[in-house]
């Protein structure tokens, strides 16, 4: 009979390793997933074989759990502990895997061992991953350098996600006031005339200048007129309804896409808005906002004029006052 021929020599090494790259590709695989945070309990759980996995994250001076695995939704929106004093505050300031054997009670508990290893990156923090294990589990230092890795890879997965979701968002926001952008309006227009085209509607824009931008930039400076800006974005955004699309057109302009929206309905909002920046310039400081407000509707098949039309108004509003106070036309 044939002598039993051992395991090349550093086999079970290579097989972690693979396992390793195989929950890493799984994991980098749902980066655009909204499932991402199940994605990486369900990969740490199958490697490590724990009963339930809870990703915390920081909130003050406790760690709540932000998604888990193997607990009920009860159990898991009661998981608050403290930062300070619980294995896994403690693993996060560590910067390293803790392991608790037997285990503190918990979410589900008790357990018989509990791990906790940091996840964080160097551009942030974002918390702890939690493991629980009901059977007392023989986890020993190359078990923690796997958590270690799978814990960098988690941390590594949020952060490319994050670099996704802010790289869509910049592309149809505007970076200094954070409203959406020229390019988004025009494809928000083209949506709402086709809903209105359909349904037999009707879509209004309001149209809204600032008077005398180049006069506060040369009196008071670049960062004043800024400021401006971003008060008109925040004030407009206030005084419209959350399906309402508020952009910035450019330099000193702004648009509001107001869908399944009449004349009436776009006069009230424009009203509103005048006494909106009425109600900021009251006591305020120099230098004051003043903004020229432009309206129009339109019915379907009449797409081109939307705008058009909605700015020839502001911009004759703006010729009557002068520039120099809030109206809507």
């Amino acid at each position: 009979m044939d002598a039993e021929v051992p395991p090349p020599i550093g086999a079970d090494a290579l097989a972690r390793t693979q396992l390793l790259l195989q929950a890493a590709e799984t994991i980098n695989s749902s980066l655009d997933s909204a499932a991402l945070e199940q994605t990486i309990l369900g990969e740490v759980a199958r490697l490590t074989g724990a009963d339930a996995a809870v990703l915390l994250e920081v909130r003050g001076d406790v760690l709540v759990a932000r998604e888990a695995l193997g607990l009920s939704d009860t159990e898991r929106d009661a998981f608050v502990v403290p930062f300070e004093t619980s294995v896994h505050g403690r693993a996060l300031v560590a910067g390293d895997v803790i392991l608790e054997r037997p285990g503190r009670a918990g979410p589900g508990g008790p357990w018989a061992a509990v791990a906790a290893a940091p996840l964080r990156s160097h551009r942030r923090t974002y918390g702890t991953l939690a493991l629980f294990f009901r059977e007392s589990t023989a986890f020993d230092a190359e078990d923690e350098a796997s958590l270690r890795t799978l814990a960098l890879q988690a941390s590594i997965a949020l952060d490319n996600r994050r670099l996704m979701e802010e790289k869509e968002r910049m592309a149809v926001h505007d970076g200094l006031t954070d409203c959406y952008n020229r390019g988004y309006l025009e494809l928000a227009i083209d949506r709402a005339v086709k809903e209105a085209d359909r349904r037999g509607g009707e879509v209004s824009v309001l149209f809204v200048d600032i008077d005398g931008m180049k006069d506060v930039n040369d009196t008071y400076g670049h960062q004043a007129g800024d400021e401006l800006l971003i008060e008109l974005a925040r004030l407009l955004a206030t005084s419209c309804r959350a399906s309402d699309v508020v952009a910035r057109y450019g330099g000193d302009e702004f648009v509001v896409l107001m869908g399944e929206t009449g004349a009436a309905g776009a006069e009230a909002v424009a009203d509103k808005v005048a006494a909106a920046i009425a109600a900021r310039n009251d006591g305020a400081r120099p230098p004051l906002l003043s903004a020229s407000i432009g309206t129009h509707t339109t019915g379907p098949g009449a797409a081109e004029s939307l705008l058009r039309e909605a700015d020839r108004k502001m911009y004759t509003v703006k010729r009557s006052r002068g520039g120099r106070r809030s109206s809507a036309g």
